[in-house]
This record gives structure tokens, sequence and C-alpha cells, in this order.
């Protein structure tokens, strides 16, 4: 309309002739989605705001430079809070995502991923090796959980601990395929004769020589669909629990709590 005989053309013609069609968002949608869907955009409307929904309905606009300064502040409060080894979110990320997740009614799966006898291993095989083995584990997590969930979420607590969330149906499937790809990794950080023989020699917490098996992963998994947990701290606590009990089977195993309420444990891959 503004260019040279544009309102004589388009002054008495309905609106939809000359619109074109806008980017529509439900307000629910992760910033890292939109951008993805703003960049696929041709070039002439890369800048154009977005149309924001909630539930269908017309909730307002946003401008690309607001998006564009929310993704870079999340980026960098996600830099600050991330594992300097492995690059991926700590503990307040984690403790918020599963806030969110909690908040928002959604219906997942929380698994925390601990190393077994991590520390003798350090303590034979040195730190440097043990740094390679906490970051095979976070690129085997995130390779799993993200093709099992592309809307999954994996943090490093801290150490050889690691928290994923992801969609809870099927869950047994994810454990078993975590357990099967890192059994079958982590042969190749022990030396040719230890695989052979199946175990080291170490020193235990006593000081005192003790055989120990190769690296194993525990996996303990608990999940909100049956409406048990109303916070974090309350879903943290269970977990404690879980993670207990998966500590106590020798090798590599997971458990995955299936209480509608109260403390049941039983030895086995499911409680």
């Amino acid at each position: 309309i503004g260019q040279k005989y544009g309102f004589a053309v388009y002054i008495k013609r309905p609106v939809g002739h000359i619109m074109g069609m806008p980017l529509i968002f439900e307000s629910t949608t992760a910033m890292d989605v939109v951008s993805l869907k703003i960049l696929e955009r041709d070039e002439t409307k890369t800048y154009n705001p977005i149309v924001i929904v909630r539930n269908g309905i017309y909730a307002g606009i946003v401008y690309i430079r607001d998006i564009l300064a929310a993704i870079t502040e999340q980026k960098l409060n996600l830099a600050v809070q991330a594992n300097p080894l492995t690059g991926l979110p700590g503990n307040v990320v984690i403790q918020n995502e599963i806030t969110n997740r909690l908040k928002t009614n959604q219906l997942f799966s929380v698994l925390y991923l601990d190393l077994d006898n991590f520390k003798p291993f350090n303590d034979c095989f040195g730190f440097e090796k043990g740094d390679i083995v906490i970051r095979f584990l976070a690129d085997m997590a995130k390779e799993r959980i993200y093709r099992w969930d592309s809307k999954g979420f994996v943090g490093h607590i801290g150490g050889d601990d690691f928290v994923a969330l992801c969609r809870p149906d099927g869950i047994k499937v994810l454990c078993e395929d975590i357990i099967r790809s890192f059994d079958d990794g982590i042969k190749g950080f022990h030396d040719e004769e230890t695989v052979k023989r199946g175990y080291y020699t170490g020193a235990n917490r006593k000081g005192k020589v003790e055989k120990f098996p190769l690296l194993s992963l525990s996996v303990a998994v608990v999940s909100n669909n049956e409406g048990v947990f109303n916070s974090y701290a309350e879903l943290a606590s269970v977990a404690s629990e879980v993670k207990k009990v998966a500590k106590k089977t020798v090798g590599s195993s997971y458990y995955i709590d299936q209480r509608k309420s109260g403390y049941d444990f039983k030895k086995g891959g499911e409680t």
C-alpha cells in the first residue's frame, strides 16, 4: 500500500487479498522451536511478528527482536549453570525443568543414572580416564533420550550422577536400551586383560584391597503418571529411595517405581 499507486489499487480490495499467512504458535511452544520455524520463512518475512494463541484463541503478537533477546538470555543462563565437564544443565535448571512440567500437568518419567564403584575406578585408572567415562555416559544418555523423546531433557547433577526426563510410556524399553548401550561401550574404557578377567583390584573406602567388577550403571525411574507428586521436593524424596534400591544390584540394572502411594520396594526390574 505504501508503494506508488498502492493506495488506489488496493484500498477497495479485501484484506485477505494482500495478507500473508502468519506464523501461529500456542503460548506453551518452546522458544527454540519457534526460532527454527522463523528461520524457515522467506527472508522478506523473517522479521514479521508472530501470532500467539492460548488453546487456539488469539492472545497477542510477539516481535522477533523480543524472541531473540529471550533466547539469548536463556542461553546465557544455561551456560552459567552448565556442568563444565559435560556442558549439560546443572541442578538449578534440572529443578526448574521438573517443576515446570509438574505445574503444567505434563506426564513424564525421571531417570536417575549413577555409575557403580566409580571412585575405585578413578583411583585405579586415573581421573583423566574417569572424566572420559563421564563424558561417554553424558553423550550416550543424550543420544538415547533424545532418540526416544524429541522433547526429552538430560541434566548433570555432578560427578557421575545424571538426570533425564522423557515420556513415561514404554519406559522399560528405554531403560533396557540404555543399559545395553552402556555395557557395550564401557568395555572400551578397561584394558583387555581386565575385560577378560571381569574385574580389577583396587582399594575400597577403608583402604583394603578388593576386587571390583567392570563399571556398571544403575538407573532409577519415577513417573508422575499416577499423579503422586505435587512438588519437586516430593519427587526428589521418592527418587532418593528408588536410587538406593537400584544400587543394591550387582552389575548394570534399572528399577522402575510403580507405586500409587506409600513406599513399597521389591527387588527386580520394577518396584
